[in-house]
């Protein structure tokens, strides 16, 4: 029997044994992280990358919003609230970035204020209607990746700003 190529035909056992070939040869150089979501914190990605991979886009913005604002808490070391609590969404971004800060993310007064009001913006904009209700929207895919970026966006600059040599904090 006669090797294939593009010149000459494969019988069909050939032709199948080829591409279960390289499909396996795909398959074991890929890393789902890094197919699945170029540019995307990765940490982020292992508490999403679930919800995407099943479609799940109503239910990303709020896991997405959830998360920065734990990792964002866990890296300031949980600062309490004016009665000792836990804060949470728009007060912990206020606090936590706020120009001055031991967290405050950017070099001048301004650009750290705009760096606590985006954080401000994710938790109330996107926060509060996406953890209170299940919207249905003609564009929940696109929307979902708009918030994972935004999360990834927050978390690269506190990592970068605050991070160590490496510009990194850790996950």
């Amino acid at each position: 029997m006669r090797a294939a190529n593009r010149y000459g035909s494969a019988s069909p056992t050939d032709e199948l044994c080829g591409y279960v070939d390289a499909a396996a040869v795909l398959a074991s150089s890929a890393s789902p992280a890094s197919a699945a979501a170029p540019g995307c914190d990765p940490v982020l990605w292992d508490h999403v990358g679930g919800l995407v991979a099943s479609g799940m886009w109503d239910l990303v913005p709020s896991a997405v919003v959830t998360f920065v604002e734990d990792w964002i808490r866990r890296h300031a070391g949980s600062p309490p609230n004016k009665k000792g609590g836990k804060l949470y969404g728009a007060g912990l971004f206020a606090a936590v970035l706020r120009p001055g800060s031991a967290h405050a993310l950017g070099e001048d007064a301004s650009e750290q204020e705009g760096w606590q009001l985006l954080g401000q913006g994710l938790a109330k904009a996107i926060g509060n209607s996406s953890r209170h209700d299940l919207r249905e929207r003609a564009d929940a895919e696109v929307f979902a990746w708009g918030v994972i970026g935004l999360g990834s966006l927050l978390i690269a600059e506190m990592r970068s700003t605050l991070g160590s040599g490496q510009g990194r904090l850790p996950g």
